[in-house]
């Protein structure tokens, strides 16, 4: 077994979530629940840093499309 090189974030939802946009799903609940602006920043970060391919390909990023909802 080779050790990787580069391990791809796969962003594109498929069968299940991408694990991007749960994380940050995940992220911005528990920022409400608790108030801690810090994980809400993190759920804002992820968003920011997938834009480019969720307004690209907005119908492969549904879930991610889900944590854009929440967020606004």
């Amino acid at each position: 077994h080779e050790t990787i090189i580069h391990r791809p974030k796969v962003l594109l939802d498929d069968a299940t979530p991408a694990g991007n946009s749960i994380a940050a799903s995940v992220f911005w609940r528990l920022g409400e629940l608790t108030n801690d602006q810090h994980y809400k920043n993190i759920a804002v970060e992820t968003t920011k840093a997938c834009w480019d391919y969720l307004s690209a390909y907005p119908a492969a990023h549904c879930s991610l499309l889900k944590v854009l909802q929440d967020l606004l």
